[in-house]
Parts: structure tokens; sequence; C-alpha cells
């Protein structure tokens, strides 16, 4: 599950930095600055991490 929530995450991520212009609704519709990329790259995997230690 967190594999495929990361894989979306990154491809959402590479379309935002690249600014393609088919894509530019990302920007004005769920603008996501510097501050919250990076707790979202610091969040899921350390959450995925957690889970795989309790199992």
């Amino acid at each position: 599950m967190f594999k495929v929530l990361k894989i979306i995450l990154i491809i959402i991520w590479v379309v935002d930095i690249l600014n393609f212009p088919q894509f530019q609704f990302l920007d004005t519709t769920y603008p996501i600055n510097t501050l919250a990329w990076l707790l979202i790259w610091i969040l899921i995997p350390s959450s995925s991490m957690y889970i795989n230690k309790k199992e």
C-alpha cells in the first residue's frame, strides 16, 4: 500500500517540478510548497518503517 502511495507521490512530484503545460491544473488547484513536500517525503517512509517493525 505504501509503495503504491509513494509511486503516486513521485509521479505527482515530478510533474509538479517539471511544470508541463498539460499539468498546470496541479499548480492552481493543489499548491504545494517546499515545506509541504519535505514533510510528505519524511512522513511516508517513516510510517512504512514503523508498520513493518510492528509486524
